[in-house]
Parts: structure tokens; C-alpha cells; sequence
């Protein structure tokens, strides 16, 4: 997990240096930790059912599903080159920890890009070649684009 978690480091610095000064977006991405460790600590006591369709993290109108958080874990675990039988035992012993990692990388990636929208950043189809020129050249060995 060394790309997953230092992609997800960079991320926070990103948006800790975008976010300098707006403390009503940084006031917005506790108030929705908050209520998702409200919502955990409510259902403690009973038994939650949890299906692919549950919404673990929520920004404005955008929500991410349980569902879609798994399929990032097993995206993340076919690309660092877990053998395709093990992917699902795999993802059963790691979800419980990953999944609110996503949910957090997904509430952080959902307030960066309202955040950029409102202060008009926006990205060329240079800007964009540029940057995975870049990723391309700083990638190890055989990895691909992909794989990262």
C-alpha cells in the first residue's frame, strides 16, 4: 500500500495548501467525520446491515457506496499484484480498515474540487499531459500508469 498511501499523503498536502484560509470547507469535511462516527456509534449497539448501496461518505450531491469503495480496494489490490483468486479473502480482512480510508480520501477529493471550482482553478489539455509525463517518469521498474 506505499503508492496508495503516499498518493493519499500528497492529496492531504494539496488540499492543506489550497485550503489555507477557508476554514468553512475544513469546518464542512469534520461536520460530515463527525456524523459518520455519529451514525457508527448509533448503530453500535445493533446489528447494521450493509449493502453494496450503502452510502459510507457524502459530499454536497455527491455519495460514495460501500459498493464503490470495494471496487477501489480491489482495483488498488489487482494493481500492486495481488493474484486475482485471493483479491476477495483479501478484500474481507482489509475493508473494515480501507473502507474509511476511502470514505476520507473521497470527502477530502470531493471538497478539493469544490474548492478549485470556486476559485475558477481549472486544467488544460497541456496541464493534464504534463502531469502524466510526470507520473510516468517518477513510476519504478515495470509499473505502468495503470498499475498506479
Amino acid at each position: 500500500m506505499k503508492v496508495t498511501k503516499s498518493m493519499f499523503v500528497c492529496a492531504l498536502c494539496a488540499g492543506a495548501a489550497i485550503m489555507a484560509g477557508c476554514g468553512g470547507k475544513n469546518a464542512e469535511k469534520d461536520a460530515a467525520k463527525d456524523g459518520a462516527e455519529a451514525a457508527v456509534e448509533e448503530a453500535a449497539g445493533e446489528p447494521v446491515a450493509i449493502t453494496d448501496e450503502t452510502i459510507v461518505a457524502s459530499v454536497d450531491d455527491e455519495k460514495l457506496t460501500y459498493g464503490e469503495a470495494i471496487k477501489t480496494i480491489k482495483r488498488v489490490l489487482t494493481a500492486q499484484g495481488a493474484p486475482a483468486e485471493q483479491v476477495d479473502i483479501i478484500v474481507k480482512q482489509y475493508a473494515p480498515q480501507a473502507v474509511p480510508e476511502i470514505a476520507e480520501r473521497f470527502v477530502t477529493t470531493a471538497l478539493l474540487k469544490a474548492e478549485a471550482a470556486k476559485r475558477g482553478f481549472s486544467a488544460t489539455a497541456a496541464d493534464v499531459d504534463e502531469a502524466i509525463s510526470n507520473m510516468v517518469s517518477r513510476l519504478n521498474g515495470d509499473m505502468t500508469v495503470d498499475d498506479m
